[in-house]
């Protein structure tokens, strides 16, 4: 795990889970190397402002703070918008772990923002498939599966249950970015349903062949035995 540690203090659940969520993300899409915890020691810690102003003295933390605020004006360089806004995490996450690496100083990491590459934002689409559960209206074609273990999987949970992103990559234990990528591709081919359209007991028609079952059983010994050291 990274030395670089991102906490909360005093977010709702729903706040902390959409962290979560964007620090796995950007660790995935943009190589950054944060880590979100549950427990000290922490690097950071993110708290809405007034939470921080009120209660922060229960934290005693002496470390880095990125307090929430909404309609913040952009003249305090540890203070983002809230409800957060990605590129706004991802920029701020991307500047001090280059200052926290002696890469370059704060003013100098500051100045370099607006020029640095950013990391990707989450698109409305992308967010709705992150939190919203979703289902498959029909199985997918081998041309949409490719052949992937992988995706054979996630599309064989898909047409069991109804899922969100988030929950996909916790079920498979595959990157956030993999699923959602997934999962706008079957959306885009017009095979993903709200699971509020679909009737959560009618079976997917057409599921997967007996050689794509014994590529998913395959995939899910080999991941058991890198788990587990075998």
């Amino acid at each position: 795990m990274s030395g670089l540690r991102i906490g909360a203090f005093h977010l709702p659940p729903k706040d902390v889970a959409y962290l979560r969520a964007l620090v796995r993300l950007f660790s995935y899409t943009a190589k950054l190397e944060w880590s979100f915890v549950e427990a000290a020691p922490y690097t950071v810690l993110v708290a809405r402002a007034q939470d921080w102003a009120l209660h922060g003295g229960e934290a005693d933390f002496q470390g880095l703070v990125l307090r929430l605020a909404a309609g913040q004006d952009g003249g305090d360089a540890d203070l983002i918008d809230y409800p957060i806004e990605p590129d706004q995490l991802g920029d701020w996450l991307k500047m001090k772990a280059a200052v926290l690496a002696g890469a370059a100083e704060p003013d100098q990491a500051q100045a370099a923002a607006p020029t640095a590459q950013a990391a990707p934002p989450v698109t409305a689409e992308q967010a709705q498939l992150q939190y919203m559960r979703f289902r498959l209206r029909r199985w997918p074609s081998p041309a949409e599966l490719g052949g992937d273990p992988v995706l054979i999987r996630l599309a064989t949970i898909l047409s069991r249950k109804a899922c969100s992103a988030a929950e996909l990559a916790q079920f498979t234990e595959q990157p956030l970015a993999l699923c959602i990528d997934f999962m706008q591709a079957l959306e885009r081919a017009n095979v993903l349903a709200d699971a509020a359209s679909v009737d959560a007991a009618a079976p997917v028609p057409a599921g997967p062949t007996p050689e794509q079952r014994s590529m998913v059983k395959s995939g899910l010994f080999s991941s058991l035995r890198r788990r587990f050291g075998l």
